[in-house]
């Protein structure tokens, strides 16, 4: 009999019929707190704060009403301030080559002188521009020749040029010219009314009449007229024979 009863209470407590609860345990199969003033570790509802510490904060040790405890928030990350991108480079205007200057180069007293100028120029420091001293005719390259005081500045020679049978000829002078070469004189052919550039139009009668030669070309014509005249008479007499 004992052991058909020990099988029934194990059945019993296997399907749920009856619950063991201690000494003072309330409805509910919570323990009272006054059953165990001495609990400080058990923990019934499993919420983190023993019977013991509910029961002095009035909270009920049966029901998990302990509040969770606080997670604290990681802080937020503060994000990096934006990078500001650097502002862009502006290109440097192109160089714009200055324009290439020509100098003048003049040798001078055996100096190479850029950009002379005779008329503000005083190569040898005397106090006498160059242009003064070539007028004058002394030497712009010696000091020593300078033009003597109170003396007037030779003028400028100017040289003249005159076209004569299509050549510019400089101080043409037609009683000394010849310019045909035909031993007469561009005057005495203009004169004459004979062409000065043309060597075979000759002024006949001014070589009879003129020149050096005048009194051998008087006998030459002379003894032609008599060598002329026995010839002729010559001829007459074989004539008449």
């Amino acid at each position: 009999m004992k052991w058909r009863a020990t099988l029934v209470i194990a059945a019993a407590l296997m399907f749920g019929l009856f619950s063991i609860q201690p000494a003072g345990a309330q409805s509910g199969g919570c323990p009272s707190s006054a059953s165990f003033p001495g609990a400080t570790s058990t923990d019934f509802d499993g919420d983190g704060v023993s019977d013991l510490e509910e029961t002095a904060a009035g909270t009920d040790p049966c029901v998990p009403d302990a509040p969770a405890p606080t997670t604290t928030a990681a802080p937020a990350t503060t994000a990096a301030p934006a990078t500001t991108a650097a502002p862009a480079t502006t290109a440097a205007p192109a160089t714009t080559a200055a324009p290439t200057t020509t100098v003048a180069t003049t040798t001078v007293c055996g100096v190479a002188v850029a950009n002379y100028n005779a008329a503000t120029a005083d190569t040898d420091g005397d106090g006498f521009t160059d242009a003064a001293e070539i007028a004058a005719g002394t030497d712009q390259c010696d000091s020593s020749s300078v033009i003597s005081a109170g003396a007037a500045q030779a003028p400028a020679t100017t040289v003249a040029t005159t076209t004569v049978c299509g050549v510019a000829v400089a101080n043409y002078n037609a009683a000394t010219a010849d310019t045909d070469g035909d031993g007469q004189t561009d005057a005495a052919e203009i004169a004459a009314g004979t062409d000065q550039c043309d060597s075979a139009s000759v002024n006949i009668p001014e070589l009879a009449l003129t020149g050096p030669s005048t009194a051998m070309l008087g006998f030459v014509v002379a003894l032609a007229m008599v060598v002329l005249g026995a010839a002729s008479l010559a001829v007459g007499r074989r004539v008449e024979a």
